[in-house]
C-alpha cells in the first residue's frame, strides 16, 4: 500500500493539486473494475487503511494546495487517460459519480488545514 508520507514529500516541490490527484490515481490504479463496482455498491472508503498519523504527516505538506481544483471532472479525466475501464465503471454505476465525489470530499477534509 502507498504510504502517505512518501507522497507528501513531492508536495514540497510545489505540485499541490496535481500531486493529490496523482495520489488518487495511484490508489485507483491498483483496483480492478470489479473491485471498484463492489466499492461503489458497498460505499467503501478507499483510504480506510490510512492512519490519522499518516494523514497528519501528509497534511503538513499540502498547505499550498488549491482544493477547489480537485474535482470529479479532473479525477475522471486523469483516470480516463490511464484506466478507461475504471472511469467507465465509475460513470456507469448509478451511485458511481456520487461515490467518487464522496472519496474526493473525504480526501479534501482529511488534508485541509485543521
Amino acid at each position: 500500500m502507498v504510504k502517505l508520507e512518501s507522497i507528501g514529500r513531492v508536495l514540497l516541490g510545489g505540485w499541490g493539486d496535481k500531486v493529490v490527484i496523482g495520489f488518487l490515481m495511484g490508489i485507483l490504479d491498483k483496483i480492478t473494475p470489479e473491485q471498484i463496482i463492489s466499492y461503489i455498491q458497498k460505499d467503501k472508503y478507499l483510504f480506510s487503511w490510512a492512519t490519522e498519523r499518516q494523514w497528519a504527516a501528509f497534511r503538513r505538506r499540502v498547505k499550498e494546495v488549491n482544493f477547489d481544483e480537485i474535482t470529479r471532472e479532473r479525477v475522471l479525466d486523469e483516470l480516463g487517460k490511464r484506466r478507461l475501464d475504471l472511469a467507465g465503471a465509475i460513470i456507469n454505476q448509478p451511485k458511481g459519480p456520487k461515490w467518487l465525489d464522496n472519496q474526493i470530499a473525504e480526501v479534501k477534509k482529511r488534508l485541509s488545514p485543521v
